[in-house]
């Protein structure tokens, strides 16, 4: 799939694929609590940190949380 955005938007982007991850991360660790097993979150952190690479690669910096 090829997508454009703006540059501004782009930036916003790495913003919320951080998000995303820490999201996915916690409710993975969730869905482990309980006995449950979603492979489906594996795969969507793999390629939102590839979405962020391939970005990044284009000029535009990841963003980091500072915790």
């Amino acid at each position: 799939m090829k997508l454009e955005v703006s540059k501004l938007v782009a930036l916003c982007l790495q913003r919320m694929i951080v998000d995303e991850i820490d999201n996915q991360e916690w409710w993975k660790t969730e869905d482990k609590a309980v006995g449950e097993r979603n492979d489906c979150r594996d795969k969507v952190i793999k390629e939102m940190k590839q979405l962020a690479d391939d970005l990044e690669k284009q000029g535009i910096p990841k963003h980091f949380k500072c915790y």
